[in-house]
């Protein structure tokens, strides 16, 4: 596939202005610019997050109603549910609430609901079982936003309803006790990128804060171990490392590392992934894959009783249990992604993909739809059956508004929520097709390119390929989304290809492959002129992602 190459404008004066003031490099300073620094001050933080950057969570809309009755809660010893997603962003947050709420002394159980059988988000279900168990509150994380009948059924079995969840809520409110969204419109916290963990993190701190009567830095203090559950669920739902999620990921990579909690070690041991200091990849490899494994049962879910035993023996039968489970997902979602793929054609005027099969496990839509999706660089939609109900995961390029497409589409859905760019749904067999004849009138108004493209920081020459600026670009990690890899573009090098990587003539320096099979038309051994395109990773490695004959071929 043939890339475009692209390199990104940006604010010289700004840059110049970060780099004089921050005494950095003007290559580091205009990666700063690239990511979002606005001033100095913003670029600083950037390159150095701190846990006192952090906003006070009371910020949230409702975060105090929310707080006062779960006090109340607390102090009473009535019994508290937490009711979470099945995603590893909902069983962290999930772990992270039910740990907080039982060291302050509540009477806490979970419930995670199965969303095969179950559906997205709080339940009838789920909300009749909790009432048998005596719950009088339920507080949701990662989930709710589109419950309103739900949270009616609820208060009439005389159960109070706390939601907090981070997906754009769709039109009004439910009429929960309190709501903790900072997407909600009346809300005017500073950050809109948290996730579900983050928002259980910041209620957890706000109930603590006022039950201890503790200060933030206290707070701060005494819950490094609840930093590393926060670091998990950012990464895996892969929200923006910016902001207040950069410093939950730094912080949270150095609490992985020192935490003596047993699920962090077993998984380590299991999945054979060293927890290295600025590795975010590892995580993505390795212990979310196993997380995000677990399927609920009755409310139970394997990964949270991982997360939650303090037993290093439970723990490590349920780390191998997961592992196992990992590896067999991985199969079945390789498989229906490959059979799906084989069928689809190239076809440019086609502006969504939409793909029905009665084969393709429920469990693995997203997969599929993500990765038909980075094939065919356009939205695509997976539907799959559970029964008589049709279950169906989208996922697009960009930001097309799929949310407002859904929303649409109210009349024929039995339940939908999501992101922008990232959304599931259920309706029954009989709306299908005049689903999917909204789907394809609606994809119209979308422009996706048919070619990918490679957004590039800067162009470097050769000499700036040293190791101190190597080692200067690491301070950017933890890499992910909103803040990738830096990618650069070097013309005119002599490259040699040799056995697991290639010679940059004239440097000490290794190119190693980012893309497995990249073609290399070229004698082996032998020095070629070529322009490079290439990325650091966290480790300091040089990834090759792309090459062309030396001459001038990249957008201004």
């Amino acid at each position: 596939m043939q890339f475009v190459w692209k390199l990104k404008p940006f604010n010289r004066l700004l840059r110049d202005k970060i780099a004089a003031e921050l005494r950095i490099s003007s290559v580091l300073a205009t990666l700063l610019v690239n990511r979002g620094a606005e001033d100095p001050e913003s670029a600083r933080r950037f390159l150095d997050p701190q846990l006192e950057h952090l906003h006070s969570p009371f910020q949230l809309v409702d975060c105090d109603r929310a707080v006062e009755r779960i006090l109340v809660a607390l102090d009473a010893g009535q019994p508290i549910a937490v009711l979470g997603d099945q995603d590893t962003d909902g069983v962290a947050a999930t772990a992270l609430t039910v740990r907080t709420l039982t060291d302050l002394g509540g009477k806490v159980s979970y419930y995670i609901p199965d969303r095969m059988k179950e559906g997205f988000g709080l339940g009838k279900t789920s909300i009749e079982m909790l009432a048998q168990r005596g719950a009088k509150l339920i507080v949701t994380v990662d989930s709710g936003m589109s419950n309103h009948d739900e949270v009616s059924y609820a208060k009439k079995l005389g159960v109070d309803v706390i939601i907090t969840d981070h997906h754009q809520p769709l039109g009004s409110l439910p009429s929960a006790l309190a709501v903790v969204n900072p997407l909600r419109d009346d809300c005017p916290y500073p950050f809109k990128g948290l996730t579900g963990v983050g928002i259980a993190y910041k209620l957890s701190q706000a109930i603590a804060m006022r039950k201890l009567d503790i200060s933030a830095s206290q707070w701060y203090g005494v819950t490094e171990d609840l930093l590393a559950l926060l670091l998990v669920g950012t990464l895996a739902d892969r929200a923006p490392l910016i902001e207040e999620n950069r410093v939950f990921a730094r912080y949270g990579i150095h609490a992985l590392m020192r935490t003596f909690q047993p699920w962090a070690k077993t998984v380590s041991k299991v999945t054979g992934a060293g927890l290295d200091h600025r590795s975010s990849s590892s995580l993505f490899s390795s212990i979310i894959p196993l997380l995000s494994a677990g399927r609920s049962k009755g409310g139970a879910n394997p990964a949270c009783e991982l997360l939650l035993t303090d037993e290093t023996d439970q723990a490590e039968q349920l780390a191998y249990e997961l592992f196992e489970a990992s590896r067999d997902w991985y199969e079945r979602a390789k498989g229906a992604y490959d059979r799906l793929q084989a069928r689809q054609q190239e076809d440019p005027s086609l502006k969504v993909i939409i793909t029905i099969d009665e084969r393709v496990p429920v469990d693995v839509l997203g997969y599929c739809a993500n990765r038909l999706k980075e094939r065919f660089l356009r939205p695509a939609v997976v539907i799959g059956f559970a029964g008589d109900r049709a279950i169906g995961e989208i996922r697009a390029p960009s930001e097309p508004g799929l949310l407002d497409f859904l929303k649409d589409c109210d009349d024929l859905l039995l339940d939908y929520g999501g992101h922008k760019a990232a959304a599931g749904f259920s309706l029954e067999r009989q709306n299908i097709g005049e689903f999917a004849a909204r789907l394809t009138q609606y994809a119209e108004r979308w422009d996706h390119g048919t070619s990918p493209t490679l957004e590039i920081d800067k162009e470097l020459s050769q000499a700036d390929l040293n190791p101190e600026m190597i080692q200067q670009l690491r301070t950017l990690a933890p890499f992910g989304e909103g803040n990738p890899e830096p990618l650069f573009l070097t013309r005119d090098v002599y490259v040699a290809k040799q056995d697991g990587g290639y010679r940059i003539l004239g440097s000490n320096l290794l190119l190693e492959e980012r893309r497995p099979g990249l073609p290399w038309p070229y004698p082996l051994d032998e020095p070629v002129k070529v322009d490079i395109v290439y990325l650091v990773d966290e480790s300091g490695r040089l990834l090759l992602k792309d090459f062309r004959a030396t001459e001038r071929h990249c957008s201004p």
